[in-house]
């Protein structure tokens, strides 16, 4: 018998209508999920990039009903609404949003009760906020700074400070998933899989997306 993930991870961070996007590995994701396994919960990662993947993390959701749902959102904002809002209409999990987007503009994607922000940069936090989450500890959850969620005024920005804490993620480790063809000439393509060799970038090249490269 298979468990039943109590976390479901979500990244709409490669989602694309037509324009192809490179498709980043979310390796913060990886980490945090890494620390969760080490720790003995189930959870599971969707990659939402099309229509349709969105329609079998819905299905998904709908019929193992999670706890808590995490997702990374990302600018495409109605994707993002109509996902929260299908699920809801049929039952209230904990939502948890991360990433740039959603910190930068916390109040953009608070709609009630059910919904908070961890603010900055999630990965070592996050196991220790999803063990309050899934004990329905919501009262210290509230007590935590860097946590928003709806009547909150004040934001406190977390950070990792020692990169060399976090584990190998292994939890989202699959080459395949990630590589992007280029088109080369007619008849040619090349295969490519990104390194990612620091975190967040200092400089301002005119060809890069400044929401791609925004960190915290």
């Amino acid at each position: 018998m298979v468990a039943v993930s109590r976390v479901v991870f979500i990244n709409l961070m490669n989602y694309v209508e037509e324009h192809p996007r490179h498709a980043h590995p979310p390796l913060d994701m990886g980490y945090s999920m890494q620390l969760l396994r080490d720790k003995g919960y189930e959870c599971k990662l969707f990659e939402i990039r099309k229509k349709r993947d969105l329609e079998i993390v819905i299905k998904y959701i709908l019929l193992n009903k999670p706890e808590l749902v995490v997702i990374k959102v990302f600018t495409n904002e109605e994707v993002f609404w109509r996902l929260v809002t299908t699920i809801k209409s049929y039952y209230r999990p904990f939502f948890l949003f991360i990433g740039p987007v959603a910190s930068l503009n916390p109040e953009n994607f608070i709609r009630d009760s059910s919904d908070f922000i961890l603010l900055g940069e999630f990965e070592e936090k996050l196991p220790f906020v999803v063990s309050l989450f899934l004990n329905k500890n919501t009262k210290k959850l509230k007590k935590l700074s860097f946590i928003f969620y709806r009547g909150k005024r004040k934001k406190r920005y977390i950070y990792v400070k020692d990169l060399d804490k976090l584990p190998y993620p292994h939890a989202i480790f699959n080459k395949n998933l990630y590589t992007f063809f280029y088109p080369i000439g007619m008849n040619k393509r090349v295969k490519l899989w990104f390194i990612l060799s620091s975190k967040g970038c200092n400089y301002s090249c005119i060809f890069c997306s400044p929401i791609t490269r925004v960190s915290f």
